[in-house]
């Protein structure tokens, strides 16, 4: 796992309750699982079911895979403030993650799969949203990722499949 300073201070404030099993739109996404799309690519159902026969060269496999599973994390029923809602959206969306990557486990790819999380911390974190995003490392795909305290006015975390317990109970 790799994270900013951004994202290590946020996670250091949530509180335990707030990294609960995920509901909602996400548990919906994760009841619908993960696929194996025409091109290879490794797909949510949820927000990814529609792609299933799009041309995909192999050679940008984990590019598509990225710009497909892209969920925003809901935070409509969060304490708008800030000391409270960034911990839990960030809290919220490391359960998430950490159950989508559990989920991912044995499907082809899965070996190289990671998510991105991105909380937005500047002045404009209400509307800025927070997203996970997955994908693999094959062919090309999203390099920039290397250092993460260049993002300055967002949190990062860069999860991947080896920094889930499996033994974990899925969500």
């Amino acid at each position: 796992m790799r994270q900013n300073l951004s994202m290590r201070s946020l996670m250091s404030l949530a509180e335990a309750d707030e990294a609960s099993e995920p509901a909602g739109e996400l548990a919906e996404i994760l009841d619908a699982g993960w696929y194996t799309a025409d091109c290879g690519a490794l797909l949510l159902v949820g927000v990814g079911g529609h792609a299933a026969t799009w041309p995909c060269d192999p050679a940008s496999v984990g590019e598509r895979e990225y710009e497909i599973n892209d969920v925003r994390v809901p935070d409509g029923d969060l304490d708008e403030d800030r000391d409270h809602f960034l911990p839990a959206v960030a809290a919220r969306a490391d359960g998430f993650a950490r159950a989508a990557l559990r989920r991912a486990t044995g499907m082809p790819g899965s070996d190289r799969v990671a998510a991105v999380i991105s909380v937005g911390v500047d002045d404009d974190y209400l509307s800025h949203g927070t997203t996970v995003k997955f994908f693999t490392s094959r062919g090309s795909y999203p390099d920039w990722f290397g250092d993460l305290e260049r993002f300055r006015s967002e949190a990062m975390r860069v999860l991947e499949i080896a920094d889930v317990n499996p033994a974990e109970p899925l969500t």
